[in-house]
This record gives structure tokens, C-alpha cells and sequence, in this order.
């Protein structure tokens, strides 16, 4: 019994550590292929549908842009960044190599969210260091 614990507490401190460094984080996909979600970066190969969420602390310290490299054949991929009531969509459907600049946000917690609708073949590499 204390072995099953021990394992579980172990477990609980390797998730917090993987994902807990950026804040909360929101998964509701379905789909197939791969995809790693660190603190730091999302990569996602496959075919997917929903989103996937992550709260970021911008700081005067850190990146001031989202780098994205993003293909997909079908279906759509939106790049969601929520700060307070100010929102702003960022289409990264069939093909998009470039940067989102984060200068009209404050300083402060922003919420990044990809949203996908049905998209396919996709090969993408989201980071915010």
C-alpha cells in the first residue's frame, strides 16, 4: 500500500513539474497521432479535433513573440490569446512560418489556446520562450 502511494505522489510531482511551470492547462482533443505538450512548446502531428489550452506569465523577461511553424491539409487551426476582455485570433491554418508579436499585451497572465475544427495532416511546433 505505501509503494502504491509513493508511486502516485511520484507521479503527481513529475506532471507538476512537466506542466505546471506556465500554469493551468486545458486538453479536450480527439483524434490520432502525436503530440507533446511541454512547458514551453506544443508539437502535434496527426489529424486532431478541440483544443488544447496553457496559461502564460509574459513578463518584461520573457519572449515577446509566439513562434509558430504550422501545416495541415483540411479543416481549420486558430491561435486564441486571451488577456482580460481583449482577444485576438490568429488563423494558422494550411501554412503558417512566422511570429505572433505579444506587444499589444500587458504584462501579466495570457491565455493561449489552439482551437482545431477538423484539421488533417497536421505538422506543427508552437513555442513562447
Amino acid at each position: 500500500m505505501k509503494k502504491r502511494i509513493a508511486i502516485v505522489l511520484l507521479v503527481g510531482v513529475i506532471a507538476i513539474a512537466l506542466f505546471g511551470c506556465d500554469g493551468a492547462t486545458s486538453n479536450v482533443l480527439s483524434g490520432s497521432g502525436s503530440r507533446v505538450f511541454s512547458p514551453g512548446s506544443w508539437t502535434m502531428k496527426g489529424s486532431w479535433n478541440g483544443h488544447v489550452s496553457r496559461d502564460y506569465n509574459l513578463t518584461a523577461d520573457n519572449a515577446e513573440t509566439i513562434s509558430v511553424e504550422s501545416t495541415n491539409s483540411g479543416g481549420t487551426l486558430t491561435l486564441q490569446l486571451t488577456q482580460g476582455d481583449y482577444e485576438r485570433n490568429v488563423d494558422i491554418s494550411d501554412e503558417f512560418n512566422g511570429n505572433i508579436d505579444l506587444s499589444d499585451f500587458e504584462e501579466g497572465k495570457i491565455k493561449i489556446r489552439l482551437n482545431l475544427d477538423g484539421a488533417k495532416n497536421i505538422d506543427l511546433k508552437i513555442t513562447w520562450r
